[in-house]
């Protein structure tokens, strides 16, 4: 998979990290604009930043109308668990203080890591969870809002947050 860290030129040692996920479109042009304009926002605040693009090294290009979106989100939340393994193993994100932030299907993706009832369907070997979860223009077309998730309103962001005993 390909992946940008990015990481404020002060840091030292393990820091807060938030995991970007992609929409339905890849990483296009506008796409990779909003992730860079997001990432300078949360470095800014001291948190570093791992782009994840789960679709140029599979040769796709856009998901948008493909009715399988939640099959995509399943196997793209496997992807955000391996980059989360990675931070944590190359001692660069704290354990505890790695955040999802998604945009579209990525945005679906992140409320599916959040739910460990769904997670252990298809990433059972996940060993590390994610503090929480922030969801940008969530896709309609999924049935994320059946998800065991409580969501909670932040701004004009939703952060989703496991159920007590999932």
């Amino acid at each position: 998979l390909d992946a940008e860290i990015i990481r404020p030129k002060t840091a030292k040692g393990p820091i807060p990290f938030v995991i970007l996920l992609h929409g339905c479109s890849g990483m296009n042009e506008l796409l990779t604009t909003w992730a860079h304009s997001y990432a300078e926002k949360i470095v800014g605040i001291g948190y570093g930043v791992l782009i994840l693009d789960s679709f140029t090294s599979r040769k796709v290009s856009n998901i948008c109308t493909d009715p399988s979106q939640l099959g995509w989100a399943r196997r793209r939340a496997d992807d955000a668990y391996s980059a989360l393994d990675y931070l944590i193993e190359n001692r660069l994100g704290i354990s505890d203080k790695v955040f999802i932030l998604g945009r579209s299907n990525g945005a679906t993706t992140a409320l599916l890591s959040m739910n460990k009832a769904k997670l252990n369907s298809y990433a059972p070997q996940a060993r590390r969870d994610f503090i929480a979860a922030v969801t940008v223009r969530a896709s309609a077309c999924c049935s994320a809002r059946r998800l065991a998730t409580r969501l909670l309103r932040l701004g004009n962001c939703w952060v989703g947050q496991p159920l007590p005993g999932t």
